[in-house]
């Protein structure tokens, strides 16, 4: 299929489009999973990657299908998009999330999260207001905790932390942590985990703890030396760490 929307974009859309309202689940689906701009294992269509709004008929026909399975597809399909024109899935969202009626509101929800997933671990603003989370949060960090400094490899990083609430109303939190891990060449390249989402309520306090593994996995390979460990609240580091990785 991505080698005809490479070649003939107009007519394969078409082809696409009609089977957006196909009553075979698998075939609805495809006409969203064939038709994504960046699909990892699939050629790239760089003409719909230019051209974001091209595949949108396609999402609007899909947006409210009953199968979970659909919607995921078209969640990942905007995902792809936002990687190259994060303000137009920022705009669409947003349109549906106002035009949605109210029984199918859930599946809107639910599309716009997972959509919105990477963009929300940037920092994006207005991906980050689209989910009910404020960019600037009102709150501190205290007693950020690495252990052990200096790690070897097999071992597991725990980290702990307390946050407080300075807000006079209770705020929606989105809490990613960050590892800086070292490259082969020396530098240092930014990994985001996802750690908790969560509403806090005013001068509230909470501790967190967590544990993350370092052992061979086939997509990262480890060097050793100075790694950080970093907190980010709402989209923005509010916290960091260093600790050393021995191989």
């Amino acid at each position: 299929m991505r080698p005809f929307l490479n070649a003939d974009p107009k007519t394969t859309l078409a082809y696409l489009l009609k089977a957006s309202v196909d009553k075979n689940v698998h075939i609805r689906r495809w006409s969203s999973e064939g038709s994504r701009p960046r699909l990892p294992w699939g050629e790239r269509l760089n003409e719909f990657i230019k051209k974001p709004e091209s595949t949108l008929p396609i999402l609007e026909n899909l947006k409210y299908d009953d199968e979970l399975y659909v919607r995921k597809s078209v969640a990942n399909h905007l995902n792809d998009i936002a990687k190259d024109h994060p303000d137009f899935v920022v705009k669409i969202l947003k349109r549906w999330q106002q035009e949605v009626p109210t029984e199918h509101k859930p599946k809107i929800d639910w599309i716009t999260r997972h959509a919105l997933r990477v963009l929300i671990k940037n920092g994006h603003a207005g991906a980050l207001a689209l989910v009910g989370v404020s960019s600037n949060a009102a709150i501190e960090i205290k007693a950020l905790k690495v252990s052990p400094t200096t790690l070897q490899f097999g071992e597991s990083l725990r980290f702990s932390f307390e946050i407080q609430s300075t807000a006079r109303k209770a705020q929606k939190l989105v809490i990613d942590y960050v590892i800086h891990f070292v490259k082969a060449s020396g530098k240092t390249a930014p990994k985001v985990f996802k750690l908790k989402t969560f509403s806090l309520g005013p001068n509230e306090k909470l501790k967190i703890e967590k544990s993350h593994a370092v052992r061979k996995i086939t997509t990262r390979d480890y060097f050793p030396g100075k790694h950080t460990l970093a907190l980010q609240i709402n989209g923005k580091v509010v916290a960091q760490k260093n600790w050393t990785l021995e191989i």
